[in-house]
């Protein structure tokens, strides 16, 4: 019969959007059509159980990613990757997945992009700041004497 094994569940808690410390408490190697890629799970601190809780790392870029070059594609991963590495406190380049386990450091929950969905970014990362509004500017006192003209710096440059 349909729904005969059904057992009630409670929802996990969704984080809001900010700060917390996690433990590193699994990470895999996985495959997709564009290469290796990892998650790495978490425990958030107070927080057990929570939603979300899964990192997702592609591998160093062999491509250009989407209107980046090559080069900068890998400089922004070597950027993250160190962010990463320093914030768990796991020596620069060390690849040994197992090693990681058990590593805490601080992260990032916000709402990703053009989504409902929550990610999660295995380092602090505050928010890009939104460009203060340009404000009219203050009457400026006139002087009464005006500087000598020059051929070199005509008076009707506009500043």
């Amino acid at each position: 019969m349909f729904g005969s094994n059904y057992q009630p569940v409670e929802s996990t808690p969704v984080l809001e959007d900010g700060f917390y410390t996690a433990k590193i408490i699994k990470v895999e190697m996985k495959q997709n059509s564009v290469g290796n890629y990892l998650t790495v799970e978490i425990t958030v601190k107070d927080h057990q159980g929570c939603n979300p809780r899964i990192a997702f790392m592609n591998d160093c870029p062999s491509t250009p990613y989407g209107s980046l070059t090559l080069e900068d594609s890998q400089r922004i991963w070597n950027q993250n990757m160190t962010k990463f590495f320093d914030n768990f406190k796991i020596n620069r380049g060390d690849f040994n997945f197992n090693g990681w386990v058990g590593k805490i450091g601080e992260v990032t929950i916000r709402q990703q992009k053009n989504s409902n969905y929550k990610e999660v970014v295995l380092w602090h990362e505050e928010p890009k700041k939104k460009a203060e509004p340009q404000t009219a500017p203050s009457q400026t006192p006139s002087f009464s004497q005006s500087a000598p003209s020059s051929p070199d710096f005509p008076e009707d440059i506009p500043f």
